[in-house]
């Protein structure tokens, strides 16, 4: 076991959210509590010649700060937890260091250890050719300001395969897929007021790549990287109409426009050189 700072998502509370899909982007609000103790982490692994598996842990404090943040109302004593199983596999009959791994993680309340996501997380992507845009808000929890918070559940899978071509020149194809999901009690919290076909925040991504890199000496790597993104939004097929208070855009985005959510999908492109100047 092992002690780690906590990977802090953020605990979601407003006291008055989504009278309409609209207005759900620009309400939410961080209620997280006082660190309490980090985050407790357990791995065991086993490293062997065809390769090596482990299975992980964690436990989370997920507690709020006070109700409705009100100073002097309690708060509400919520624990979240995260487990996964990793492995690796050599493949010498493809080539010496290749190796295949696919590791998966399941977490309540723990939402980083599912994913890469930094910090309090609402994701928005705007489309301004076809007047579209997605989103997905990734909590720990949500807390409802009256004693309740509903544990957000999320897993995700990440398998990937390495090929040498010769000892200093490799590819990696790599996969991720990772789902967030909202119970009822959340899911019916953030969204009340909306129509019934919109009230459900659960959304999930999925990401395709693949690197080749280069070992041109000791000291100089250079690589190139394709990906591919797909984000299934949450409340597909609403619409959302950015406001902001004396201002005509928010973040770029014009206001008074009303965007349709629906599904987006983005490639990039990266190039990458890296010289160590100690070996």
């Amino acid at each position: 076991m092992s002690l780690e700072e906590p990977r802090r998502a953020t605990i979601t509370q407003a006291t008055d959210i989504a009278a309409t899909p609209s207005t759900l982007p620009t309400l939410l609000a961080s209620s997280y509590g006082a660190i309490r103790f980090p985050d407790v982490v357990g791995t065991l692994r086993v490293d062997q010649p065809w390769g090596s598996a482990q299975v992980m842990g964690a436990v989370h404090d997920a507690s709020n700060g006070y109700n409705g943040f009100v100073l002097g109302t309690g708060f509400v004593d919520r624990l979240g937890w995260a487990a996964g199983a990793g492995v690796k596999v050599n493949l010498p009959s493809l080539g010496a260091g290749d190796s295949i791994s696919l590791q998966g993680v399941y977490s309540v309340g723990a939402l980083k250890y599912a994913s890469n996501l930094g910090g309090a997380y609402n994701s928005f992507s705007f489309n301004p050719n076809n007047g579209t845009m997605g989103f997905g808000v990734a909590t720990d929890g949500v807390d409802n300001g009256a004693g309740t918070i509903w544990l957000t559940t999320a897993w995700s899978i990440h398998g990937a395969i390495e090929h040498f071509w010769r000892p200093d020149l490799k590819t990696s194809l790599w996969v991720n897929y990772l789902v967030v999901d909202y119970d009822a009690g959340a899911n019916g919290y953030l969204t009340r007021g909306a129509p019934a076909a919109f009230r459900n925040l659960d959304w999930s991504t999925v990401v395709i790549g693949s690197r080749t890199q280069w070992d041109v000496n000791k000291q100089l790597s250079l690589g190139a990287e394709v990906a591919y993104h797909l984000l299934s939004t949450a409340q597909r097929g609403s619409t959302y109409t950015p406001t902001c208070a004396a201002a005509t855009t928010c973040a770029g985005i014009p206001t008074g426009v009303a965007w349709n959510v629906a599904d987006q999908s983005e490639w990039s492109f990266r190039f990458r050189a890296q010289y160590n100047f100690v070996p």
